[in-house]
């Protein structure tokens, strides 16, 4: 056991916090009772609905955090974050864990598109030795394509492919990390594109010196859909950690396997029927994207065919349409 907590870190933008609460409702719901968690949110800054939403959570074993990662970034005095990188900065307030958090021995991370089904302490005392992190296997990897293999050796250099893992669970064992050269890497990573964000760099930086978990530990949805479970030979009824890996995610497609399980979680927190509403939205604009996309084509038809003032009326019309189908895609 690290300290006297263990602490269990997410990263959020605001969209997402009605999902992160689902998620700690199954950690909370599946954690001892008897053991103290920290549970540390990073984002570039918090609503009051996101601190009162997320703030509920906290028990008497269980604190919350709000972390405004902006704000830890300038201390660092890192410029290239706010202005070189080829995606979202938000991507990468992962994998600045062991900088963020250098006081604690292990630090567990997970995405916030997961629900808990067991008590992640266990993972916090499982011996990493000499090992830098403990994660899980991508699950892809036993049917990557020739082009992803490629990639794989010849732009990320991955000495055995087969070891790639999936980095919405890590177990940073901080002691371990050598924070000025970890942090070195990633800034001279970052200046690179990679298919995979951070988890491709992640895997760069943590080569060999990786401590791998029970697949079910980050049981990655799409194997339902892939048919990889014989693969891994994956007790498809006993995961411990759900990772809803697929563009299907449960809150927008409740039909598919396994979303039950996200529900029955979901049913238990205040945002419940806030979630109803978003995604019945959700799907009512996601049903017209496909007859505004043919009237946006049908006014850019006309434009073709028409001059003069209503040529530029029309042209008016189709722009404002286009707008509206970007915003909602």
């Amino acid at each position: 056991m690290q300290n006297d907590y263990y602490r269990i870190v997410f990263s959020i933008d605001e969209d997402y916090t009605d999902y992160l609460a689902v998620l700690f409702q199954s950690l909370i719901d599946n954690s001892d009772k008897n053991k103290n968690y920290v549970l540390s949110v990073l984002s570039r800054e918090f609503s009051n609905r996101t601190k009162q939403v997320i703030g509920q959570f906290e028990r008497e074993n269980i604190k919350i955090e709000f972390c405004p990662v902006q704000e830890q970034l300038d201390k660092l005095s890192i410029p290239e974050l706010s202005g070189n990188l080829h995606w979202s900065i938000a991507t990468f307030y992962r994998i600045l864990i062991p900088y963020l958090f250098q006081n604690d021995k292990k630090v567990l991370y997970l995405d916030s598109d997961m629900i808990v089904l067991d008590d992640v302490s266990k993972l916090f005392e499982v011996d990493l030795g000499e090992n830098s992190a403990g994660v899980v296997l991508d699950y892809d990897t036993e049917c990557y394509t020739k082009s992803r293999i490629k990639y794989m050796e010849k732009t990320l250099n991955l000495k055995n492919y087969k070891k790639y893992f999936n980095a919405g669970l890590v177990l940073f064992n901080i002691e371990n990390i050598n924070k000025e050269e970890y942090l070195n890497k990633f800034l001279e990573l970052s200046k690179r594109k990679f298919k995979f964000l951070d988890q491709d760099i992640l895997n760069i930086i943590f080569e060999d010196k990786l401590a791998y978990f029970d697949l079910e530990w980050n049981y990655q949805y799409h194997v339902h859909f892939d048919n990889l479970a014989h693969l891994y030979n994956l007790n498809l009824k006993a995961p411990k950690i759900i990772h809803y890996t697929t563009n299907a995610k449960p809150w927008n497609h409740p039909e598919y396997p396994l979303c039950y399980d996200w529900w029955k979680y979901a049913r238990k927190t205040s945002v419940y029927e806030a979630i109803i509403y978003k995604n019945t939205l959700y799907s009512f604009v996601k049903s017209l994207k496909d007859p505004i996309l043919i009237l946006y084509r049908f006014y850019k038809t006309l434009t073709l065919l028409l001059f003069g003032k209503t040529k530029q009326k029309i042209k008016r019309k189709a722009t404002k349409i286009k707008r509206f189908y970007d915003y909602t895609r």
